[in-house]
């Protein structure tokens, strides 16, 4: 199978408004190559054991947002639309910011390529006190920690992205042996794997795209957790039952707002939704949802220009 790789050129303060463009345009996933975001991690928080410095020469000050278009005959039509609207939002008057020229490009590549881009960028890392998260390729076994072992192929969820660190956090914080879980927009699998590291009794995976669906699948066998773990393609909450105690969400505020109602309901007595994929506008939108469900907000994190939520029943 083959990809296009889109690549829109923009700054830190744009890359919040480029990524939701994108989104807009299909894509179920992006990431975001910042030169501040690696230095800050390594500043501040020093999760990362060791970065390639090549990553700060690559970069020069200019922030990319990648995201992947599968070739199937109608991607240049959309590689057109990608390219007028990252241009309206970098010339648009009405935007605070320097939001950088706009620019795009595209390369084509091969599922085995996206792997070896993924390999300079992607160490291993430590999350809140119990979990750590380690690429396939890479030995690393601390002590203390259950290591979720990922290969992220062309599916999103790798853990270095703000709302997946912050979902990570919560998760470590919250998941207790014996509990139910379910992960909605699930990607590589990868809080859903925290969780069952951790002691869930078991967990359902649902994303709409198909090739999430096999990467969460085979993450899952990776971390040797196929036997209480069910992983689906399917749109939200659509056909799920039962309740769950530990319910993710790390998606987009709009698809958010319409999972609560069912997420409401799927929650077992006593649960915690995790919700993510939310840009600091779009908080007081989900706020007001989250109320009219009857959920209250029981914890905040924020990074960046991205919040997580903790939703409980009120």
């Amino acid at each position: 199978m083959r990809w296009v790789e889109v690549t829109v050129c923009t700054t830190s303060a744009g890359a919040d408004a480029m990524s939701e463009m994108l989104m807009e345009h299909g894509v179920t996933g992006v990431s975001i190559e910042d030169r501040a975001d690696v230095e800050m991690m390594q500043r501040r928080d020093d999760e990362w054991d060791y970065i390639d410095e090549n990553i700060f020469s690559s970069l020069n000050g200019v922030v990319h947002v990648k995201a992947y278009l599968q070739e199937n005959g109608n991607e240049q039509e959309k590689v057109a639309s990608i390219r007028r609207r990252a241009m309206e939002i970098a010339n648009d008057p009405l935007l605070d910011g320097d939001f950088g020229g706009g620019e795009v490009y595209t390369c084509s590549i091969a599922d085995e390529d996206w792997s070896e881009n993924w390999k300079k960028y992607y160490q291993p890392f430590n999350v809140g006190n119990r979990l750590a998260v380690r690429p396939c390729w890479l030995e690393y076994e601390p002590e203390n920690r259950a290591v979720i072992e990922l290969e992220p192929g062309a599916a999103f969820g790798t853990g270095l992205h703000e709302t997946t660190l912050m979902c990570l956090q919560l998760c470590d914080s919250l998941a207790t042996e014996g509990i139910r879980a379910l992960d909605i927009g699930c990607g590589t699998g990868i809080l859903a794997i925290g969780a069952l590291l951790l002691g869930a009794q078991s967990a359902l995976l649902v994303d709409r795209d198909e090739v999430a669906v096999a990467a969460a699948r085979h993450n899952i066998e990776r971390n040797r957790c196929t036997d209480r773990a069910i992983v689906w393609q399917g749109d939200l909450a659509d056909g799920v039952d039962g309740k769950y105690d530990l319910i993710f969400a790390n998606i987009v505020a709009d698809a958010v707002i319409r999972l609560l109602p069912d997420a409401k309901n799927l929650l077992a007595e006593g649960g915690s939704i995790i919700t993510s994929g939310i840009i600091l506008e779009r908080e007081q939108d989900v706020a007001r949802a989250a109320e009219a469900n009857g959920l209250v907000i029981s914890e905040r994190l924020n990074k960046g220009e991205w919040v997580a939520l903790r939703l409980t029943v009120a």
